[in-house]
């Protein structure tokens, strides 16, 4: 019996260690699966390398996650395309089409997440006192627009230039696009911005002109065409207003404005029509100038210019319905941009010897 017993507990005690040995083995074996999982894991979702090195990559309109993701294996950015897909479907991201510069050395989280960001964008800043023919040398100039810059490709720069131009002149009123910073998908077409700048400008003057406007007893392009010339003549929001008042009293006592802004203006539209690049405000005015037989000609025609000269800044066109009336009749602006004012002409020629 006590053999039995001895037997038993020997039987018993065997399967006990292999018991134990399975739970170890069993044990093991999901340590090692788990760090299988996560050594494919960091394989796949970490960077490749350290190589910092920018590739650049476009998502068009409506590509799917899986074309995306052939394109990131193809440029050595990822090391899985399905991984790349899977991962987009488990975190629900939404890639965004655009144009992106990625690093070599990003995981597949900051890849997949910087997707998320269109980089169509772009931005251009537009300076305030330019005419219409400056937006669009400025636009090519800074090229930051392809759409507009090469609507065709098989033409030269100067001829879609011009094409542009054309359109901008066809489609736009002189004074009504706002000058300002916009963001715009490198996809935009110039009637776009046109549309952005244009309902800039009604924002901004409904929201700080127009309630002053009714108490100035000048009409919303009357604004904007003196504004224009303000714009033009001096520099300061101080001297903006003495000017604004300046202009105002000499139209409201049947006074020539007698600007260099509006001859210069239309100077440039006689000496640059139909060209691109060219100098359309000349620094310079000759007698010949001074003869000029136009409605800008503002030494020999009474009362405003038909349109305005620029697109002017807000602060332009606040001077024009806040101006700063003052005893002062004369004004010039010296080589360094300071305003010089004067009550008489004999004050004013003095300043003119002075000054210039």
């Amino acid at each position: 019996m006590e053999n039995d017993r001895l037997i038993l507990q020997n039987q018993k005690s065997k399967k006990s260690t292999r018991r134990l040995i399975l739970v170890i083995a069993l044990a093991l074996f999901i340590i090692v699966g788990i760090l299988g999982v996560k050594a494919v894991y960091s394989y796949f979702t970490e960077p490749i390398g350290t190589d910092s090195t920018v590739v650049l990559i476009t998502i068009e309109d409506g590509e799917t996650a899986a074309s995306v993701g052939k394109k990131l294996k193809a440029s050595e950015l990822i090391r899985s395309d399905i991984a790349f897909r899977l991962w987009v479907k488990r975190y629900a991201i939404v890639l965004q089409a655009g144009e992106y510069e990625i690093p070599k050395n990003l995981s597949l989280n900051s890849v997949a997440q910087l997707l998320t960001h269109g980089t169509f964008d772009t931005q251009i800043t537009f300076p305030e006192g330019l005419r219409r023919e400056e937006l669009i040398t400025l636009i090519f100039s800074e090229n930051s627009l392809p759409t507009i810059t090469c609507r065709d490709c098989s033409i030269t720069r100067e001829e879609a230039e011009r094409l542009a131009l054309n359109e901008l002149l066809q489609s736009a009123e002189e004074g009504f696009l706002f000058p300002d910073t916009y963001t715009l998908s490198k996809a935009s077409t110039l009637e776009e911005l046109i549309g952005f700048m244009s309902e800039n400008f009604w924002m901004k003057y409904s929201q700080y002109v127009e309630n002053l406007a009714s108490t100035s007893g000048l009409t919303t392009n009357e604004i904007v065409t003196l504004a224009s010339i303000i714009e033009r003549e001096v520099r300061t929001d101080t001297d903006r207003k003495l000017v604004a008042g300046i202009l105002r009293k000499r139209l409201d006592n049947s006074w020539n404005l007698d600007t260099d802004a509006s001859l210069q203006y239309a100077v440039g539209s006689v000496n640059c029509d139909g060209n691109v690049g060219c100098e359309w405000w000349p620094k310079e005015l000759t007698l010949q100038d001074l003869e000029l037989d136009s409605p800008y000609n503002s030494r020999k025609v009474g009362g405003l210019p038909p349109t305005p000269i620029c697109n002017p800044s807000l602060s332009s066109m606040i001077a024009v319905v806040e101006p700063t009336e003052s005893s002062y009749w004369y004004y010039l602006s010296d080589s360094e941009g300071n305003t010089h004012f004067a009550e008489t002409l004999e004050q004013h020629n003095r300043n003119i010897t002075l000054y210039l």
